[in-house]
């Protein structure tokens, strides 16, 4: 090539990176305005670094942080010998960490052994020699390589017994976006906890305004594998939480909890996730999702919405509160609130000999025996489980397994098939508090009810006592023989066959007017369940027409 053409690539791809805000380059020791940045990561040399280590190295050692944005683009596959630690503050820019463009790479972890400071393969927020957390806000973390919604990236740790183990592990950082990944924990480690994408808040630093979204994870190598954590460090102020998380639309398979929530006050959003957990060990009280109380918090609102639990297995074999749970809600607060709606739950299974176990569709426990609670617009199908029930409460679609004295639970216009002939479809052990079941459609194998001491057997003792009146919508319509509109699979999403579904009846009111695909629900007439059913539409054949 001629140094005229040299001179003139150059030009142009200056040009080009001018016009576009940004340019490649190396971490510089300290850090100054100007355009956008770009530090690429290619193990091929093609790059301003080898490895993510390398490129996290320089950024941690800038002087006062980051004067600009910054992106790091993994351009090849990379195999990281050392975990991760990126920790520095942004003072607020954005830190964006992707694939280059058209490129599908994979960030293999390989260290077998924990951090001295917060474990993980990619920390977020603080160093890895001890917990020496930055001031950072904005981190992006996408993985997607042409600014949409694919899943380019995949971030995983060793293939053997790592303790404490999580690809990705965000600290105290906060308005962190971690969306369009691959994340695969492959421990194998058998009694420490981990989780695919974990948050953590340390002492007082919350994680807060965090979005996990699109994502793909897997963690089921070891028996406490979860998806998505947010967990504790330190000793926070009690009644200090995590504020603002929203978890939506990512596709998560674990061991033994798919979400879990440990310390979420505020408003916390979960929303258009697909979950399946298979649990292959006993001893474990497993969960789709598990809101594990707020950490102390008085008040706060949990929405869980629009999420479809599509495998809910348990392999447990020892009595006691153990077994599978699908949405569990534990309020710690006076002034909490839960919000369950539109959600699907289905293929529960229980592998192991039958026990006295806990299997619960949505289980809502009032640990201050206050606050508000509702269930509405679900769909569930609870099959013959291994479970005996023997013990009061073990066993049901939706209840309150707690005190409940000066709460409010409602249970409205649900549709629950229980197949089992122990338990009950609608569960709870106090009479007190307000509590309401109104327009549900329930099929049971077993008792429609439980409420205190009383047992009612059939939908016409439920409706005795006051509740789920015909007037309202309360039903027994078997949705998997109901035609036209049965469910096309009771195993899989719960949705209904074209048409409506009859006969059965629509409910008398409804407050959530939109249904899990975002389609209108009125709010009066409205089906039950999940899905809002479409009318059916009627062919007319016309032989010849007129018009005078």
């Amino acid at each position: 090539m001629k140094l005229s053409n040299i001179y003139g690539l150059a030009a142009g791809l200056l040009a080009s990176s001018l016009a576009t805000g940004t340019w490649a380059a190396t971490f510089p020791a300290t850090d100054t305005a100007g355009a956008d940045a770009v530090a690429v990561v290619d193990a091929g040399g093609g790059g301003d670094y080898l490895t993510l280590a390398a490129a996290a190295a320089d950024f941690n050692a800038m002087a006062g942080g980051m004067a600009r944005n910054w992106t790091i683009e993994i351009a090849s596959d990379l195999t990281e010998t050392a975990n991760v630690g990126i920790a520095n503050a942004t003072n607020g820019f954005t830190l964006t960490i992707k694939p280059a463009a058209s490129t599908t790479p994979l960030i293999d972890f390989t260290q077998l052994t924990d951090n001295a400071g917060p474990s993980g393969s990619l920390v977020i927020g603080s160093l890895l020699s001890g917990w020496t957390l930055s001031t950072m806000s904005g981190v992006v973390l996408d993985g997607s390589n042409n600014g949409t919604n694919s899943r380019d990236l995949t971030v995983r740790n060793a293939s053997a017994a790592v303790p404490f183990p999580s690809p990705i592990h965000i600290v105290g950082a906060t308005n962190t976006t971690v969306k369009n990944l691959v994340v695969v924990n492959r421990s194998t480690h058998t009694t420490n906890a981990g989780y695919g994408i974990r948050w953590t808040n340390r002492d007082n630093n919350f994680p807060n305004n965090g979005l996990t979204e699109n994502n793909h994870i897997t963690s089921t190598a070891g028996t406490q594998g979860q998806g998505i954590g947010y967990t504790t460090s330190g000793t926070p102020t009690f009644g200090q939480n995590t504020t603002g998380s929203v978890i939506r639309g990512n596709d998560v398979t674990a061991r033994t909890r798919g979400i879990f929530l440990g310390r979420n006050g505020g408003t916390t959003t979960i929303e258009g996730n697909t979950v399946r957990v298979n649990q292959t060990t006993s001893g474990f009280l497993s969960s789709g999702l598990n809101h594990n109380s707020a950490g102390g918090a008085t008040t706060f609102t949990t929405i869980v919405r629009n999420n479809e639990f599509l495998q809910l297995a348990t392999a447990n074999t020892s009595a006691g509160n153990f077994g599978i749970v699908g949405i569990f809600c534990e309020a710690a607060g006076a002034s909490a609130s839960y919000q369950v709606y539109n959600n699907v739950l289905t293929g529960f299974a229980a592998t192991g000999t039958a026990g006295d176990y806990s299997v619960h569709g949505i289980r809502l426990l009032n640990a201050n025996a206050a606050g508000n609670m509702l269930a509405e617009h679900n769909s569930i199908y609870m099959g013959s489980v291994n479970a005996n029930g023997t013990t009061a409460g073990n066993l049901f679609g939706i209840g309150v397994r707690n005190n409940l004295t000066s709460g409010t639970v409602t249970i409205r216009n649900n549709i629950v098939l229980w197949e089992k002939t122990a338990g009950s479809a609608i569960f709870t052990n106090d009479t007190g508090g307000t509590f309401a079941s109104v327009g549900n459609n329930i099929v049971s194998s077993g008792n429609v009810a439980v409420r205190g001491a009383t047992t009612y057997a059939n939908l016409g003792d439920w409706q005795g006592a006051g509740f789920d009146l015909t007037a309202t919508g309360g039903q027994s319509v078997n949705p998997t023989t109901t035609s036209p509109g049965a469910w096309v699979s009771k195993t899989a999403n719960l949705r209904f066959a074209g048409g409506a579904a009859v006969p059965m009846a629509p409910v008398a009111s409804s407050t959530i007017l939109t249904d899990i695909d975002g389609q209108v629900r009125p709010a009066t007439d409205a089906w039950p369940g999940a899905f809002e059913q479409v009318g059916i539409t009627v062919p007319v054949e016309l032989d010849s027409f007129q018009i005078d």
